[in-house]
Order: C-alpha cells, then structure tokens, then sequence
C-alpha cells in the first residue's frame, strides 16, 4: 500500500479550479424564476416593508402617549405636593395664630 502524497500548490490550485467551475455549472443549471414569481415575491417584500414601517410608527405613537402621560403624572404629582405644602402652610398658620392667641391670653391674665 504506497504513502499519501501530499499536493503541491499547483495540484491544490487545480483542484479548487474545478471546484469553481463544478459549483458555477450547477448555479447556471438552476431553473430562472418566471416574472409571476418574480413580481410575488416583491409584492410580498413589499408588504413585509410596508407592515414594518407601520409597527415602527405604531411604536413611537405608544412611546409617545406613555410619555406624555408620564408627563401628566408628574405634573399632577407636583401639583399634588404644592398643594399639600400649602396646606401644611396654612395648618402651619393656623397653629401659629392659635398659639399666639393663647399666649395672648395668658399675658392678658398677668
């Protein structure tokens, strides 16, 4: 039984040669696609595109309204606190006036 024999660099450049020439055979014996074929399958790439561009819309616009109510909610929220200070304020005020009437009182006794 004799050795392997290992290819030089020619021998290893004619066998890919062939190679090519044996894969380009095949490529060109492909059967081309009819124009019906052709014309479905860019309605279909089409429609694909189309459908995207509507789900990239449909997703700013939610982005877009959950923003803005976010938005809201922040302002109502700080809102919803100069309130409450203001009537921390006034509660504040009222105390005050009530303290200041009692130690009135208390003078007015003396």
């Amino acid at each position: 039984m004799a050795g392997f024999k290992q290819p030089n660099l020619g021998e290893r450049a004619e066998a890919a040669k062939k190679a090519k020439a044996a894969a380009l055979a095949k490529l060109k014996a492909r059967p081309k696609p009819s124009a019906e074929e052709l014309a479905a399958k860019k309605a279909a790439r089409l429609e694909r595109e189309q459908a995207e561009i509507e789900a990239r819309a449909a997703k700013k616009r939610a982005e877009a309204e959950a923003a803005a109510a976010a938005e809201a909610a922040r302002i109502e929220a700080e809102e919803q606190a100069r309130k409450e200070a203001e009537s921390v304020k006034v509660s504040e005020a009222v105390k005050k006036a009530a303290r200041d009437a009692r130690y009135a009182k208390r003078k007015a006794r003396r």
